[in-house]
């Protein structure tokens, strides 16, 4: 059904409210009440039309017909703008969706690119928060300077971590879970690889080796950040340094 038939089939609903409206219309004016409104058009039309000589049933046929089409129009207006909101809503709706798959995507075709970025970074500690992720603290402190912020380290939260271990490279020596244990260590980071699901990211004392659905990183202050503003501030920090060596 169109929108004028569906526009002019609910302005039928509005007849009984035209009939209550015009058999009052008058007492409405004369204690001037705000519900005047409504009747607007019926009022313009006994206004200018009415005349002595004028039948009553001839004044209620034009009456009628000048609400109901004002109604219809209104109606119809009111459905073209609910359309523009909706169609709005949805593009907003499908960017969204089309950020998230996009992030999700870098993050399933890359997933050593956060530990690249905290590379020459240090974990320091690792505790396990309310959700029951595992939250990372690491220093590395160039690319803190770029922060405009005030904090001193990353926070890194590992999102359904199913696999958390350290690998000594001395001596023979079987992987170490358990996380005080793996503190004791020098967690400097220097690079990182991935074997199937397995991220491995090489420290200076082993090998670290962890799986996760997914991340978030957070600075000690609270504020969160994304990894496209962790990167730029990596670049930054880059650039920064080999512009001072030259």
């Amino acid at each position: 059904m169109s929108d004028v038939k569906k526009s002019a089939l609910w302005a039928l609903i509005n007849i009984p409210i035209y009939l209550f409206g015009f058999l009052f219309v008058r007492g409405l004016v004369e204690t001037g009440n705000l519900l005047l409104i409504l009747y607007i058009p019926t009022y313009v039309i006994w206004e200018f039309i009415q005349n002595p000589e004028t039948p009553e049933w001839f004044l209620f046929v034009i009456g009628f017909l000048g609400q109901y089409l004002v109604y219809s129009l209104i109606i119809y207006g009111s459905i073209k703008v609910f359309r523009v909101l909706k169609r709005i809503r949805e593009e907003n709706s499908v960017e969204e969706q089309l950020e998230r798959d996009s992030s999700a995507e870098r993050h399933a075709k890359d997933p050593t690119e956060i530990w690249d970025l905290f590379h020459d970074g240090t974990l320091i500690k690792v505790e396990e928060n309310a959700q029951g992720n595992l939250v990372l603290t690491v220093e590395l402190e160039y690319v803190r300077e770029m922060f405009d912020e005030e904090f001193k380290y990353f926070l890194i939260e590992l999102h359904e971590c199913s696999l958390f271990e350290f690998s000594p490279s001395i001596g023979d020596i079987k992987p170490v879970k358990d996380v005080n244990s793996i503190l004791k260590y020098d967690l400097w980071m220097t690079d990182v690889a991935t074997k199937n699901d397995e991220i491995q990211i090489y420290c200076a004392d082993g090998i670290l080796k962890t799986e996760y659905k997914d991340y978030s990183i957070t600075l000690d202050t609270g504020t969160r950040i994304s990894t496209e503003e962790l990167r730029a501030k990596a670049d930054e920090a880059v650039k920064k340094s080999i512009e001072s060596k030259e």
